[in-house]
């Protein structure tokens, strides 16, 4: 019996508890030997960071269950943060992270725009934004109003 996805989901979910979330878990296999990835968020942190302890954690409980489960298996084992600057779950993200910056990628007539901004508000169907950049003095502080459909991808950003 080899491990699978939906194993590993099944047991993270006895072990991960809200504050923290998976943010992501990948898979990988080649040559017999397996590569588990997993990315952890808390809900609470108002940038998502979890601590190294919580790594360490989910680390240590799911490399007990491997070990006693899957023994035969080769694999490694990879638990960390989603990261300063990870990609945004759109829309639910934007309502999550008011006030923090972000990098967003839009449409803007028929030309892509990649922008840092703070968000402002989300109603669910609009995100009203503030621009971060100094050097477009015209666009500093000043608030956009984006339509969701019309936001590509966004990730948080770090202040330079």
């Amino acid at each position: 019996m080899s491990i699978t996805e939906s194993v590993l989901n099944k047991f993270l979910e006895t072990i991960v508890n809200i504050p923290l979330q998976i943010y992501s878990l990948d898979l990988k296999s080649a040559r017999g030997h397996f590569l588990i990835e997993i990315c952890l968020d808390n809900l609470n942190d108002p940038r998502g960071s979890v601590s190294i302890k919580d790594c360490e954690n989910v680390s240590k409980l799911l490399g007990e269950f491997l070990e006693e489960s899957y023994s035969d298996e080769n694999y490694t084992l990879q638990v960390s943060s989603a990261g300063a600057e990870r990609e945004l779950r759109l829309p639910g993200d934007l309502g999550r992270f008011i006030n923090v910056p972000v990098k967003i990628d839009f449409m803007q007539n028929g030309k892509k725009i990649s922008k840092p901004f703070t968000i402002l508000n989300f109603d669910g169907k609009i995100v009203t934004l503030s621009a971060l950049e100094k050097k477009d003095m015209k666009a500093f502080g000043k608030n956009f109003e984006l339509k969701v459909e019309d936001i590509s991808k966004g990730n948080l950003f770090l202040k330079i």
